[in-house]
């Protein structure tokens, strides 16, 4: 089976990012809400807050259900404090006018202090991924709902950069790899 990660890019820059100064960036997201997210000029900051800390958003690129196609496979990776153990993530993209669930896990494993989590398969064409073949960077903003027993839920809102480049080229390797 054909995959290669593309990104999980979101936090590739965190490291270098924090020598930079961090400042809070507004995003307009579904709802027509506006949302603060900790950024610097080298990228977004993993989003955290308690226990919990994201450390991966991105996409990988991998066959469709068909098997026929280029597909972008969303994935997600959380740490999280033993104190925080959860009973539920859910992760919505609200980047558009209304959210689109990308992943619902009612049954969160934690190995290693980690959670990670994939979305379907999208498959990568002009009409389901427009925004792949757009001349311009992309900022796709996510929602993570964490639950937890016994306490109130924590919602962590990150940021995801998309380059221009990158995305031609994933827009190039699709149209050549079906």
């Amino acid at each position: 089976m054909l995959r290669i990660s593309v990104l999980m890019l979101a936090f590739v820059t965190a490291v270098a990012a924090h020598a930079a100064t961090a400042k809070m960036a507004e995003f307009k997201i579904a709802g027509g809400q506006t949302v603060k997210c900790a950024v610097t000029d080298a990228g977004p900051l993993p989003a955290e807050s308690g226990p919990y800390k994201m450390v991966g958003a991105g996409f990988a690129l991998g066959p469709d259900s068909s098997g026929k196609h280029m597909a972008l496979i969303f994935a997600f990776d959380l740490t999280v404090d033993k104190k925080g153990k959860p009973t539920h993530v859910l992760i919505e993209d609200v980047s558009g006018s209304s959210a689109v669930a990308m992943v619902d896990d009612p049954s969160p494993k934690i190995e290693k202090k980690s959670w990670s989590g994939s979305a379907k398969p999208t498959t990568i064409s002009e009409t389901s991924t427009p925004w792949i073949f757009e001349d311009k960077p992309t900022i796709m903003i996510f929602k993570v709902t964490i639950s937890a027993k016994d306490t109130k839920d924590v919602v962590l809102y990150q940021p995801a950069y998309y380059p221009a480049q990158m995305k031609a080229a994933v827009a190039a390797f699709a149209k050549k790899n079906g």
